[in-house]
């Protein structure tokens, strides 16, 4: 095959080299000044920058490899996309606790991790150094070959004598960037924001290269015709084997490990991550980039070995030579900018990171070893820190250098880089166990450490550098072959990556593990084992905190200011006489937790170990004692004090505020009185305190009340005093406070200033003028305040004379809505009524006896149906206020006699005994009224008394005539004794479906008691019985109440009388006609006078029967009135619902006799008879 013809000068790869550099610095600088676009791209920034694990070795050597040895290229990439995908869970540990412990470095991490020992530290820094040389020697290495494959050996002819060299110019370049913006910050954990950017651009362009070069290998090989494709099976043919063997797994296995074991990946996985949106973007974003570069690699090895396979090249520059065939400058260019990235980037990183461990870990220790004295200004760590590690910088590189010239080129890429992923693999137990294993100690770590870091010197990095030919390869040292590098104790069946890997990773792990156990951990090493393998919680500051350490606050200060800026320095100090609740001056022993926070603060920038040795330092260093300037100055010194006693003396003296500042505005004198007024904390004010610390306070507590910034309302008041004149104002204070303020320079530059509360004067002034302004006002405001109330009187006592009148009228409507309900329920009860008596009579002369008992359960729930809208329409007219009762003196006995006979019959279908004692004492009161009480406490007894007795009786007492019942029924708990004379209160639940009323009797009674004066009583005992009673007054004279006599259901002596029966109500009328045919009688109906007219031509009616509420508002009486005066003649019974006082008046007085409703067989057969009996 052809020798490719295009060729690129080595000036243009300088140019290009530079461009590529130039490029970096602007997005460096961009990213530095525009920091809030870094923070939101941070999570990609993030993730690309992790594929700095992508070098020159992934460039040019993985397609090397793969020309070699097929798919021995790809566990370099399987190892860290199984660790994102599948390891989440120990990365998410590891970035936590190195941003809880705000790690500088691995070897930070490490130390921190197991006692802060510094000696670790170093250990960990040495072991990163060794290897990392090498693969930054790989670096360099691959630049160079890429730089003289493109410039080939015309270019490098052209250049005279002088040749050259090619890395070393690479090495400066990189070394002046990382030096610039690797060090650009020392504080906080962004310090390398513009560095980061840059590297995630870096692995775009690395990846865009490849991706292009893939492209045109993919376009070449679908150019070509059959018999080219055909030519290339051979070279299929070794992809086809199955990579899988001993080599493969050791392969993965430390790719795995050098993804968070390499310095650098610890660097950008770790000491850069932010915050939780960084671990979820890199969980698929990192492997996605390595699945791309697995994919490029195999069609540019596949068309690379057709095209440049017999042509003797190095497989490591099929890259270049490839792209070269293209006969395309840009993509030759692309190519070399891609693995010029690919080198410097890993390069910028891992010096920067080398850097880092380097100063902090051996370089600061050592000084505070040999410069204590310095310790007295304790600044010279931050002067020289960013110098210490640019130095290392340029150290790192050239040695690197000097490396790379010492190994020579013929070495393959992937070899120098399986080298030092081993070499850092040495550190993975001590890392892995820092996070998970509570009892691993840094003794084991330095066992085990020193025991792997020598099986890899010697069965890795020794046959590099020595090569196969050497005797102590071929025949061992001292002729033993059993100590041959790469056949270590017969373990020669393992392929020699393998060979040096397991026995340093397995006797490396051995011994940590051993001598840990082995170890007693010290009470250091038990709390840093808890920190960082358990997730601590927040705690609050020990009692301890507040003690006083041997650290003078000058001394914490000192050292602060060389390593942060002046607004962090001034943050960290408010927070901790926040917390310390006064002032921490500068001789003042500062609290030991403000040493921790100091000492936390230098961890995040020189790392754990180096921090507590600082710490360490300045306590067994004592400052410059203020006794010893004292002896210094001298009598001067006490004629100052002199002077400022007489000037304290005097000051305290006087009522008002003063504060005296010097010409540098700082205060120099003060009285408690100033203090008194604006209520500053202790400690606040001091001598040298300068007076823009005292104005930022009183405007961070709104004393000013301005609109401006803080800042600008300090500066308003520093200009006054700069500017040198006198002034006088008032200002008023939150609290309300109005202090008059006179300031007035001071000759000798510097002002004094009064403060003079004047808050009583100002009350007192405004107080004259509101008196003054509003007298007449408030006399106005007080005469409409009095007429607004005596109206606001009247319209209350309207309002509730409305209210009243309302409630009066619900009371009456509800009574009215009652009589209408009871008279419409009434209706047709009254009907069913008259139909039962009418089937009664039919069945009495038969022997259908189960439907004559049908007929009387009937005949009783209608009369209970009748007996509770009676209940309703008694509870209405005591509410209503319509039941007035009749009294008037009566003899007791015959309504006792009546009850006895009456509720006797009651109590013997129950099969309970009812004892009577008569008497016929005479009493007044309204006997219908209290009949109704007596027949409520007797329907009680009978109805809750399942066995025994009952008693009715009258005992005589100096009130009256108590008349009790008495029960054995189950009693009344006593909690329960309120609760029975409300309305709709049953306390049994024995009632059944016939005889269970409303819950109002015992509402009823006592409405009636109370209507009449009467006391009413009872006692119960649960269990045993109940008494209730009711106590009538005694009476004179009265005549005997007349027996209810029952009239027994016979068939009347009505036969053949004509009966005029008027009624609206078609059910009634059928069941009066029903009924009076019954008993025999000739029976005329009409619904109204409308069907009257036809009757009239009939003989007159003996007896007539007559609703009284009609249709169209006629009432019975005046329909009567209108008949022939030979039917008004007979006897005329008025039947209505209604049966109250004034209707019973109005039928007297038309000589009709009243009768309710529902009617009753026997009492209308009995008033018939009545009236047709009478002449």
């Amino acid at each position: 095959m052809a020798e490719p013809d295009i060729m690129i000068s080595q000036p243009t790869l300088l140019l290009v080299a530079l461009g590529c550099v130039s490029l970096l610095v602007l997005v460096a600088l961009w990213s530095e000044r525009h920091p809030s676009w870094h923070n939101r791209l941070h999570p990609y920034i993030y993730s690309l920058t992790l594929a700095v694990y992508c070098t020159s070795w992934t460039f040019f050597g993985a397609v090397g490899t793969a020309a070699h040895h097929t798919w021995a290229y790809l566990p370099i990439y399987l190892g860290p996309m199984l660790v994102f995908i599948l390891g989440m869970p120990i990365l998410r540990k590891l970035v936590t606790a190195g941003a809880r412990q705000k790690t500088t470095s691995l070897a930070d991490f490490i130390g921190a991790r197991y006692g802060k020992r510094q000696l670790l530290a170093a250990l960990v820094t040495l072991v990163a150094v060794a290897g990392s040389m090498p693969y930054i020697s790989l670096q360099l290495h691959a630049v160079s070959i890429a730089w003289d494959t493109l410039a080939g050996p015309i270019a490098a002819g052209t250049m005279g004598v002088y040749q050259p060299d090619n890395a070393l110019i690479t090495a400066c370049l990189l070394a002046v960037f990382a030096m610039v913006f690797g060090t650009r910050h020392i504080e906080g954990r962004e310090r390398n924001r513009g560095m980061m950017s840059a590297l995630a651009l870096e692995s775009i362009i690395k990846l865009l290269a490849l991706i292009a070069l893939a492209v045109f290998a993919l376009m070449m090989a679908a150019a070509v015709d059959g018999d080219f494709v055909t030519s290339g099976e051979p070279w299929l043919q070794p992809w086809l084997v199955n990579p899988l063997n001993m080599q493969f797994v050791t392969m993965t296995l430390l790719s795995m490990l050098a993804i968070i074991c390499l310095p650098r990946q610890f660097h950008v996985t770790v000491v850069e991550f932010q915050n939780e949106r960084d671990l979820r973007m890199a969980h698929w974003l990192f492997p996605l980039y390595l699945l791309a570069i697995v994919a490029v690699v195999l069609p540019i090895t596949l068309v690379a070995q057709q095209l440049l396979g017999d042509s003797g090249v190095s497989p490591d520059t099929y890259v270049l030579k490839l792209a070269m065939t293209s006969h395309s400058d840009l993509l030759v260019i692309l190519v070399f900018a891609g693995g010029f990235s690919a080198a410097t980037g890993m390069v910028i990183v891992a010096t920067v990171t080398l850097s880092i461990m380097v100063s902090n870990e051996i370089i600061l220790p050592l000084l505070l070893r040999w410069r204590k004295q310095h310790f007295r200004q304790a600044c010279f760590l931050g002067q020289y820190l960013r110098w210490i590690r640019r130095g290392c910088i340029l150290a790192i590189l050239l040695a690197s250098w000097l490396m790379y010239r010492l190994m020579g080129a013929e070495k393959e890429l992937a070899s120098i880089g399986l080298v030092s992923f081993a070499c850092f693999a040495q550190l993975a137990p001590a890392l892995l166990g820092a996070i998970y294993w509570r009892r691993g100690h840094a003794l084991g770590v330095y066992a085990g450490l020193a025991v792997g870091f020598l099986f890899w010197w010697y069965c890795l990095l020794v046959p590099m550098i020595l090569g196969p030919q050497h005797p102590v390869m071929s025949v061992g040292p001292w002729g033993l072959p059993w100590l041959r590098p790469e056949s270590l104790f017969g373990t020669g069946f393992l392929d020699p990556l393998s060979h040096g890997v397991w026995w340093s990773l397995c006797s490396n792990l051995l011994i940590y593990i051993s001598v840990s156990l082995f170890v007693r951990p010290a009470e250091r090493d038990t709390f840093q084992a808890d920190v960082f393998v358990d997730v601590p919680q927040p705690q609050q500051y020990g009692d301890d905190d507040f003690e006083l350490s041997p650290v003078r606050v000058v001394q914490l200060r000192q050292l602060l200011q060389s390593f942060i800026s002046r607004s962090q320095h001034e943050e960290l100090w408010r927070s901790c006489e926040a917390r310390f609740h006064q002032r921490l001056l500068d001789n003042d022993r500062a609290p030991v937790f403000a040493v921790r926070r100091v000492e936390k603060a230098l961890s995040a920038i020189v790392g754990s170990a180096s921090a507590q040795s600082i710490i360490g330092l300045l306590q067994r260093t004592e400052p410059l004692q203020f006794s010893d300037v004292a002896a210094i100055v001298g009598g001067t010194s006490e004629q100052l004090q002199f002077n400022r006693d007489l000037l304290q003396t005097t000051v305290e003296t006087i009522t008002q505020g003063v504060c005296v500042v010097d010409a540098d505005l700082k205060v120099v004198a003060w009285n408690r009185r100033y203090e008194q007024i604006f209520d500053y904390p202790p400690r606040l004010l001091y001598v040298g305190c300068p007076i823009r610390s005292i104005y930022e306070f009183n405007a961070r507590r709104g004393l000013y009340r301005d609109a401006d910034t803080l800042e600008r309302q300090v500066e308003r008041r520093l200009d006054l005093l700069r500017s040198g004149n006198s002034h006088r104002f008032e200002r008023t204070l939150p609290n309300g406070t109005t202090i008059q303020v006179v300031g007035n320079p001071m000759p000798n530059g510097g002002f004094a200033s009064t403060y003079i509360d004047i808050s009583d004067y100002k009350n007192v002034v405004v107080a004259l003028e509101e008196a003054k302004a509003t007298l007449e006002e408030r006399v106005e405001q007080r005469t409409a305040d009095l007429s607004a109330l005596n109206h606001a009187l009247g319209e209350e006592n309207r309002l509730r004379a409305l209210a009243e009148a309302e409630v009066r009228e619900m009371h009456n409507s509800k009574s009215r809505f009652m009589q209408a309900a009871s008279h419409d329920l009434l209706q047709p009860i009254s009907a069913a009524k008259l139909f039962v008596s009418s089937t009664r009579l039919q069945l009495m002369n038969t022997d259908n006896q189960p439907l004559m008992e049908q007929m009387n359960h009937i005949q009783k729930s209608l009369d209970t149906a009748e007996k509770l809208i009676a209940t309703l329409r008694e509870i209405a007219g005591l509410e209503g206020g319509k039941l007035q009762p009749a009294i008037k003196a009566f003899c007791i006995g015959e309504l006792l006699t009546d009850l006895a006979a009456e509720f006797g019959v009651l109590a013997v279908e129950k099969g309970i005994a009812l004892h009577f004692v008569p008497s016929r004492v005479m009493v007044e009161s309204d006997p219908h009224l209290l009949r109704r009480i007596l027949q409520n406490f007797m329907s009680n007894a009978v109805h809750y008394t399942r066995r025994g007795r009952l008693l009715l009786g009258c005992r005589r007492t100096a009130r009256g005539l108590r008349v009790e019942v008495w029960d054995t029924g189950p009693g009344i708990a006593p909690g329960a004794m309120d609760r029975i004379f409300r309305e709709f209160e049953r306390l049994s639940p024995g009632a059944t479906s016939v005889d269970k009323g409303l819950g109002l009797g015992l509402t009823i009674a006592k409405g009636m008691a109370d209507l009449m004066g009467h006391e009413i009583g009872v006692r119960s005992s649960p269990g045993e019985g109940s008494v209730f009673s009711i106590v009538v007054p005694y009476g004179k004279t009265g005549r005997p109440i007349l027996p209810t006599v029952s009239v027994s259901m016979q068939q009347p002596a009505l036969h053949g009388v004509r009966v005029l029966c008027i009624d609206n109500e078609e059910e009634i009328l059928r069941g009066m006609e029903s009924l009076l045919g019954q008993w025999g009688c000739h029976v005329l109906s009409a619904r109204g006078p409308g069907e009257l007219p036809p009757l009239l031509g009939e003989l007159p009616p003996a007896i007539l029967l007559v609703d009284y509420h009609l249709e169209e508002n006629l009432t019975g009486i005046e329909l009567v009135r209108q008949l022939p005066a030979s039917w008004q003649a007979a006897p005329c019974i008025i039947i209505s619902a209604d049966d109250s006082d004034d209707l019973k008046h109005r039928a007297a007085l038309a000589g009709y006799t009243l009768i309710a409703k529902p009617v009753s067989a026997d009492q209308l057969a009995a008033l018939m008879t009545s009236l047709l009996s009478q002449p």
